[in-house]
């Protein structure tokens, strides 16, 4: 019984959101007819809430923005790629959150991805990207987790998980690769404390079963509470994706410096696909160790979550991550998020 309820309750939203989203125009009809052209545009937003079940808080996101893919072509082949993603984001009692929202309430312009890929030599050998565009390290360079709950360790390994600069990116026979540099400063440009990164990823063809790369960085990371605002950062990674069917395991690890500090950094996930790819499940082990002047600071979590394209333009996600450990001071947590997505 209770399983028919489920369908009968699934088959009901669908028949809603598709009959909300038949009288809503496709944002691309809305842009000149000379842009169309190899262009994929969309209209995108967001809410998001997240409960923190130790501390009791409440905090939610909205965001609202467009996600733009645009070729540029002549008779002769493709010049390059522009991609542009900006989203003006509300964060409200929001604790943990990037350093260029002022404090826990604020409005902020979100640049996710906002680059120009040129094109420099043919079968994408070697191309040339400006702009602002994610570190490549790790899997989060293969994968793009921009704007969902699905996350890797990009963020807290990195410092940040995009930033300003100039790549050198492309395919080859065996491999893609990417080199690049950037500011060291993630949404804004900012030149506290001369902030850098020099990153680098190697990596198997993505369209693969196994696939597999290898990372590095180093830099000055912009950050505000940091002694001259500032910190000293070196990676050596290693990332692996294996798919079986509909299902998959990724692996990364991580290894380096934070201001003299070594730190390691591991992720596992399982994941598995529905055959129609509409339903995406995951279970994740993070954990994060440093070794400071007082001792071992570890952070591990398990993380179990969901995502559910209703249509083409809805999707809902869940995510429940449960604390394993955390340093002596800090307070084991569970935190619930969910977001619902609508993109025309």
């Amino acid at each position: 019984m209770k399983k028919w309820t489920i369908k009968i309750v699934s088959i009901a939203c669908a028949i809603v959101f598709s009959q909300i989203e038949a009288s809503i125009p496709d944002s691309k009809d809305m842009l000149p007819n000379a842009l169309q052209n190899n262009l994929r545009f969309a209209v995108d937003l967001s809410a998001r809430g997240i409960y923190n079940t130790e501390t009791n808080q409440f905090s939610h996101v909205e965001a609202l923005g467009f996600d733009m893919h645009k070729v540029f072509s002549t008779r002769s082949g493709d010049i390059g790629t522009l991609l542009l993603q900006g989203y003006l984001t509300r964060i409200n009692n929001l604790q943990s959150h990037p350093p260029f929202f002022d404090d826990d309430d604020d409005w902020e312009f979100v640049y996710r991805i906002f680059n120009f890929n040129y094109k420099v030599l043919p079968r994408d050998a070697l191309n040339l990207r400006v702009g602002h565009f994610e570190i490549p390290f790790g899997l989060e360079q293969v994968i793009n987790t921009n704007g969902t709950l699905r996350d890797y360790i990009h963020g807290p390994n990195i410092g940040l998980k995009a930033d300003w600069g100039v790549s050198v990116n492309g395919s080859l026979p065996l491999v893609e690769y990417e080199i690049s540099a950037s500011r060291g400063t993630d949404n804004e440009w900012s030149t506290k404390g001369d902030p850098y990164i020099y990153a680098g990823r190697i990596g198997t063809h993505n369209n693969r079963n196994f696939i597999v790369g290898l990372s590095a960085m180093t830099g000055d990371i912009y950050s505000p509470t940091a002694l001259n605002s500032v910190v000293e950062r070196d990676r050596l990674g290693i990332d692996a994706q294996w798919y079986i069917g509909k299902f998959g395991i990724l692996v990364e690890h991580s290894f380096g410096e934070d201001a003299g500090e070594e730190v390691k950094s591991s992720l596992l996930e399982f994941n598995l696909n529905s055959a129609d790819a509409l339903w995406l499940a995951y279970l994740q082990y993070v954990d994060i160790s440093r070794d400071t002047a007082t001792g071992n600071n570890k952070n591990s979590a398990l993380k179990i979550g969901a995502k559910w394209d209703l249509t083409k333009r809805w999707d809902l996600s869940a995510q429940l991550s449960h604390d394993l450990e955390r340093p002596s001071a800090s307070l084991e947590s569970n935190i619930f998020a969910a977001q619902i997505r609508y993109r025309f």
